[in-house]
């Protein structure tokens, strides 16, 4: 495909991107109108379907670039993926036999998304409890017990969780 096509797409997908981001509401909460927007075409060689571009859109001080497979970044419209935010969190509860007493000297595991394992003994009440694990990921916790038989169970983590006590199979 010629570079002026080429150029002409970026142009066109770039003006169909702000169109998208007008419809959107701003961080603040508020709507917000593009009343000025930037969009500089430049190029660079183009030989064997290869396409270098910089440009700005949207933002006069944006860098942006692209080689080979084509990609696009610029300025505050960078999309960064959402992790989490807190520094971390705790997970705790009680592992109970069928009675509803605590179990005293049960393993308990947690294993993260990453594939980390914490692991963890009740206390002679049946008290456990994870610190420091990173919210917004799904966990599996099990426990181990000499006389009980526990189901895994997934949890997902997002804010401190108390009182998940855990309950042996019938």
């Amino acid at each position: 495909m010629p570079v002026k096509e080429e150029i002409m797409k970026l142009v066109h997908t770039a003006f169909l991107f702000m169109l998208l981001l007008s419809a959107l509401n701003a961080q603040s909460g508020g709507g917000f109108e593009i009343t000025e927007a930037v969009i500089a075409p430049a190029g660079g060689p183009a030989a064997n379907g290869i396409f270098d571009a910089d440009l700005t859109i949207g933002q006069p001080i944006a860098d942006a670039s692209a080689s080979g497979n084509f990609s696009v970044t610029s300025g505050f419209w960078n999309f960064t993926p959402l992790g989490p935010t807190a520094a971390s969190i705790s997970i705790s509860g009680r592992v109970l036999n069928g009675a509803g007493a605590g179990v005293a000297n049960a393993m308990v595991y947690l294993q993260t998304q990453d594939g980390d394992l914490l692991s963890t003994k009740t206390t002679s009440f049946g008290h456990y409890r994870f610190a420091n694990v990173l919210p917004g990921q799904a966990v599996l916790i099990s426990v181990q017990s000499r006389r009980f038989t526990f189901a895994p169970r997934t949890v997902f983590a997002v804010d401190e969780i108390t009182g998940l006590d855990l309950i042996p199979e019938p």
